[in-house]
């Protein structure tokens, strides 16, 4: 099947709970992606507030074979965009803004 440019084949959602942001990825037929590091890490991970007021470069630590968390205390949810930056091995993936799900309580 051919995919476009600008489509994925890993998929990344980004949750937010208690300082915690945590990043699940996988990819379209559910597993979990395999990643070589890129500047010595296998993640890079940009978070930018809507006003461009706060810029976060942060490197997650992998969890789980899907899941990667790093804590991170945010004023307002609703105001910020994350980038997941990885080089996966063997699959096609774009650098896009990833809303941020969950709540700053």
């Amino acid at each position: 099947m051919y995919r476009g440019a600008d489509e994925n084949d890993i998929i990344t959602t980004i949750t937010y709970q208690d300082s915690i942001l945590k990043i699940h990825l996988e990819d379209r037929e559910g597993n979990s992606p395999e990643f070589l590091p890129t500047h010595e890490k296998y993640m890079h991970l940009i978070v930018v507030s809507d006003d461009l007021q706060e810029f976060y470069h942060l490197h997650p630590e992998q969890i789980d074979l899907y899941t990667y968390e790093v804590t991170l205390p945010l004023r307002d949810l609703t105001s910020y965009k994350a980038f997941v930056d990885i080089n996966s091995k063997g699959k096609h993936y774009l650098i896009e803004p990833n809303a941020i799900k969950g709540n700053i309580l």
